[in-house]
């Protein structure tokens, strides 16, 4: 009986190790943060940290953001690729990585490095060179999460104790600047809305070499006013582009179960259908948008057609749109962040003021 039962424990730990195995591979997660931007391209970039071989960058994360996250263990970021660099080269920096839990909250942030910390104790999580990888832009953005800081050592964030701190260091005796943008969002405090470039091809011309872009800009898109989209048709030479007409559409994944972006043919090189047109409407007037809290964090893409209404040459714009529409005032959001570059032990970076601002990061 002695022999069944020792026997019993010894193939019952096995068993026992799977099952709790098991157990905390369900229970990994990973939060986005900010969490809209998920599968979206943030609205804005950033360039700290990893352009700079000396750079002080600090991130509060409010508690609320994270959900049941208890252990962290790794950092991502993507690439960006809604701004005018399409490729960024392979590069390294240095880095020293503490992670804090505070006090403070997102919307309390200040530009003092000690005051955000206050009296809480850091925990190093990396301290090495972090190799970047060469990079070019890929659609439909946003890009993969190409970049990874894997931990040395575990984080244990406890739930109502404070407010993740992300502190990051790059301290080398030489300052080297080596552009390496990454995605990140610029949430306005006074009323906007989010507007990114999700394509751009500015190779798109027509048979005559005619091309055609469009623009938004943040003012547009406010609750109660309007959206108003740039129309900007460039004609190669004789003709005219009379014709201009706006895509509107809700992705810039797929068309149907066609993916995007869908190159036309050579007869228009270089020029793709980058979102799904489920309205064509005029570029002019403006959008009209009625002051309706509902439609607030209504995403919608536009891409620009413009055409010969007397030789029916066409052509499409080079470039796509997203905008999302936020409420009016827009609300406080749960990230921010203060940055320095040329840092040498200075006291205090800067922040932006009128925005949270942050990196899209995903925290795994």
């Amino acid at each position: 009986m002695r022999y069944r039962d020792s026997t019993a424990k010894r193939l019952a730990l096995p068993v026992l190790a799977m099952l709790m195995t098991g157990a905390l591979l369900h229970a990994q997660q990973a939060i986005v943060v900010p969490s809209f931007a998920d599968t979206r391209e943030g609205n804005s970039i950033h360039a700290y940290p990893l352009s700079y071989t000396q750079a002080r960058m600090q991130m509060i994360v409010d508690a609320t953001e994270l959900g049941s996250l208890r252990v962290i263990n790794n950092l991502s970021f993507r690439p960006d690729g809604g701004g005018t660099t399409s490729s960024f080269a392979a590069t390294s920096v240095p880095l020293q990585l503490t992670l804090y839990q505070v006090p403070v909250n997102a919307a309390q942030m200040s530009t003092t490095w000690a005051t955000n910390i206050g009296s809480s104790t850091g925990t190093q999580v990396y301290n090495g060179t972090l190799n970047l990888p060469a990079f070019t832009v890929q659609y439909p953005l946003p890009n993969p999460w190409t970049i990874s800081v894997a931990f040395t050592a575990p984080f244990f964030f406890v739930q109502n104790q404070g407010n993740l701190l992300i502190d990051w260091q790059a301290n080398s005796s030489n300052y080297v600047f080596s552009r390496y943008n990454i995605d990140a969002v610029s949430y306005p405090v006074s009323p906007a809305s989010l507007v990114t470039r999700v394509f751009r091809d500015t190779s798109c011309t027509n048979s005559r070499g005619d091309s055609h872009s469009i623009s938004l800009t943040r003012s547009t898109g406010v609750l109660g006013g309007q959206i108003d989209v740039k129309s900007t048709p460039v004609l190669g030479g004789t003709g005219k582009l009379d014709i201009q007409l706006l895509f509107l559409g809700a992705t810039n994944k797929t068309f149907g179960s066609i993916p995007l972006p869908l190159p036309i043919g050579a007869s228009h090189p270089g020029c793709s259908l980058a979102i799904d047109p489920l309205l064509v409407l005029p570029a002019s007037p403006a959008i009209m948008l009625p002051n309706n809290p509902s439609l607030a964090d209504t995403h919608l893409y536009f891409q620009g057609f413009a055409a010969d209404s007397t030789t029916g040459d066409w052509i499409l714009s080079q470039d796509a749109w997203s905008i999302r529409i936020l409420d009016n005032p827009p609300k406080g959001q749960g990230f921010q962040s203060n940055f320095l570059a040329r840092y040498v032990n200075q006291t205090s970076g800067a922040m932006s003021v009128g925005f949270f601002y942050s990196p899209v990061m995903k925290i795994n």
